[in-house]
C-alpha cells in the first residue's frame, strides 16, 4: 500500500478520535443533567453504553497485546461505529429538550460519516 493510502487512513483515525472525544464530553454532560426533567424514558432497544465501552476497551487491550492487521482494524472499527450509531440514534429520541436531541442527532450524523469514510477506505483497501 502506498503512503497516500496510509495518510488517508491516518486522517480518518484522527478525525474519528477527535469526534469520539467530543462525543464523550457530550455524554458526560448529558449524564449530569436531571434525569426526570431531561429524559422522557429509556429506549429498551438502545444498546447499552456500558457494553459498548467494554467492547472498545477490550479491543484496545487486544491491539496492545497482539497487533491487528489493517483489515481487521477496519472491520472492527466499522462494527463499533455501527453500534455507536445505534446508541446515538436511539438515545437522541429519548430527550425532552430539543437542543439535547439535536446534539445527539449530530453524534449520529458523525457516526454515519465515520462509517461512510471507513467503508470507502475498506473498499479501496480490499481492491488493492
Amino acid at each position: 500500500m502506498g503512503s497516500a493510502v496510509d495518510e488517508a487512513l491516518t486522517s480518518i483515525w484522527k478525525v474519528m478520535a477527535r469526534d469520539e472525544e467530543t462525543h464523550c464530553q457530550q455524554m458526560r454532560l448529558a449524564a449530569r443533567l436531571p434525569i426526570h426533567e431531561t429524559f422522557s424514558g429509556i429506549n429498551p432497544k438502545s444498546p447499552k453504553p456500558e457494553s459498548l465501552y467494554e467492547q472498545a476497551t477490550t479491543l484496545v487491550k487486544k491491539t496492545k497485546q497482539t497487533p491487528f492487521s489493517r483489515l481487521d482494524m477496519l472491520k472492527t472499527a466499522v462494527i463499533l461505529e455501527k453500534e455507536f450509531l445505534k446508541l446515538h440514534t436511539a438515545v437522541a429520541l429519548e430527550f425532552n429538550d430539543a437542543d439535547l436531541r439535536k446534539t445527539f442527532d449530530r453524534l449520529a450524523r458523525a457516526d454515519s460519516e465515520h462509517l461512510r469514510e471507513l467503508d470507502a477506505y475498506l473498499k479501496e483497501y480490499k481492491e488493492k
